[in-house]
């Protein structure tokens, strides 16, 4: 019971630096929202490995925070080949992810049902 508390905190944290990053970027401080999005990023990726049973639900989250990774960095000089290596880690995710979750369809279209956790910062 202890661990899967503590898997819920890690998670909500990476979720939280997410949409922090998000705000930074939204506010013009690069520097702070990349860290931000490299925390969120290790937190995930460590409660993938260490809580199987919420691998699925994490992973959507982690592709989430890659793709709001990738818009900062989109607008960063200098960093195509770190988008390009984030775009394909997030097209991994996607194609490994179940419905309804993201999906790549012909032409490069994204398919989600599920809503984002970030949405109302858009």
């Amino acid at each position: 019971a202890a661990a899967v508390a503590a898997a819920a905190t890690n998670h909500a944290r990476g979720r939280a630096l997410a949409v922090l990053g998000r705000v930074k970027h939204k506010e013009g401080q690069a520097v702070t929202a990349e860290g931000l999005f490299r925390g969120a990023l290790d937190e995930f990726t460590a409660l993938e490995s260490s809580c199987p049973a919420e691998a699925q639900r994490v992973a959507y989250d982690r592709w989430q925070a890659l793709q709001l990774y990738k818009a900062l960095l989109d607008d960063w000089e200098d960093r195509e080949r770190d988008v390009a290596s984030i775009r394909d880690e997030i097209e991994g995710l996607a194609g490994a992810l179940p419905a309804p979750y993201p999906r790549f369809v012909p032409g490069g279209a994204m398919l989600s049902l599920a809503p984002p956790f970030y949405e109302l910062l858009s």
